[in-house]
């Protein structure tokens, strides 16, 4: 079953979301690869620590948000 967890950013929108958009998958490579092809752009690396791992990617238009998995 899909999920979407929404988080609000205290900062007012000067280039970054007033909210930013989880989206959990099961295979963050995987969720990356098909966004790339799509025109998304990776921002960093994936980050791994114990509650999880997670990998910033910013779309087309240059909005942020995240792949989130277990």
């Amino acid at each position: 079953m899909p999920r979407i967890s929404f988080q609000p950013v205290p900062e007012a929108r000067q280039g970054k979301n007033r909210l930013h958009l989880d989206l959990e998958v099961d295979d963050i490579d995987a969720a990356v690869a098909r966004a790339l092809i799509l025109g998304a752009t990776r921002v960093g690396v994936v980050v791994r620590g114990p509650l999880g791992a997670y990998q910033v990617i910013r779309d087309p238009e240059d909005n942020e948000f995240c792949f989130v998995c277990d």
